[in-house]
């Protein structure tokens, strides 16, 4: 008895080169979407670690400085004491550079001409002596590229949050208060959210 053979079946030439297209075609309209998704959570994170910076700057000048504010991260992060918990989060807290999501997270500060009579609560600890507090500090998170977010934001000693295109640079800032100021260079006690010289820079609403 003579076998049939059966014809295989399966994908020629030109139906793979088909579904390839297909997927490059999917891809091309998905990844822009998805990196504008990425940044928008990115922005939004660094939105939050300024406003955590705020939080923790004016629990630290209320309970443990006179008034008088923290000169780096790293000191917010220096609890009390051993039954204490640190100002600021272990994720900001630590020495410069701080980098997270595609941000860099800076303080800068503004020393007083007549530094306070007493250190900060946390200076057994290694938190700042008198001499290392602040009068006013400036907070900036920097995108580290194209990919990380499309806007830089800062905010100051008023606790207001400010927004800047990420292609404008930073020196041309001036926030109202003595002195004004490259926040990269210097920082000021800022009483006032208002934003001098720049229109581009605004309050982030």
């Amino acid at each position: 008895m003579a076998m049939r053979v059966r014809a295989s079946s399966g994908f020629g030439l030109v139906e793979l080169l088909m579904v390839v297209a297909i997927i490059g075609v999917l891809a091309a309209i998905n990844v822009p979407a998805l990196m504008r998704a990425r940044a928008s959570a990115n922005e939004a994170a660094a939105q939050g670690s300024l406003r955590a910076i705020n939080s923790a700057q004016r629990a630290f000048a209320a309970t443990c400085a006179a008034g008088f504010y923290a000169p780096s991260l790293q000191a917010l992060g220096v609890a009390p004491d051993a039954r204490s918990e640190p100002f600021l989060g272990r994720d900001l807290a630590t020495p410069a550079p701080v980098v997270k999501n595609g941000y860099e997270i800076t303080l800068t500060g503004d020393r007083p001409d007549s530094p306070p009579g007493d250190d900060a609560c946390s200076h057994a600890n290694g938190g700042p002596a008198a001499s290392e507090l602040l009068e006013g500090y400036v907070a900036m998170a920097v995108a580290q590229g194209s990919t990380s977010g499309s806007r830089n934001f800062w905010t100051n000693t008023s606790g207001s949050l400010f927004e800047k295109p990420r292609a404008d640079s930073f020196t041309s800032i001036n926030i109202v208060g003595p002195p004004a100021l490259d926040p990269r260079a210097a920082a000021v006690e800022a009483s006032r959210p208002a934003v001098r010289g720049d229109s581009n820079a605004h309050p982030v609403r």
